[in-house]
């Protein structure tokens, strides 16, 4: 059983059905976000520097994409 889904900065959790590890982070006006799932061999990374983009959904949006989900 795990405790947390958060260790050393990295979530691991499920997204699409696949293992997720991302990070995510920013300072005022820079916005940056992280997903790898290791299964697949595919990593996006979301850079902004505009607060008016929700930059985590959009990789959400990406990976369904990628993944052929809803």
């Amino acid at each position: 059983r795990r405790k947390s889904d958060y260790g050393y900065g990295w979530f691991n959790e499920m997204k699409h059905g696949r293992t997720c590890i991302s990070h995510a982070g920013g300072i005022p006006g820079f916005l940056a976000n992280l997903q790898f799932y290791p299964a697949d061999d595919l990593c996006i990374i979301l850079l902004s520097n505009s607060v008016e983009r929700d930059i985590f959904i959009d990789s959400d949006k990406i990976a369904a994409l990628v993944f052929r989900k809803k």
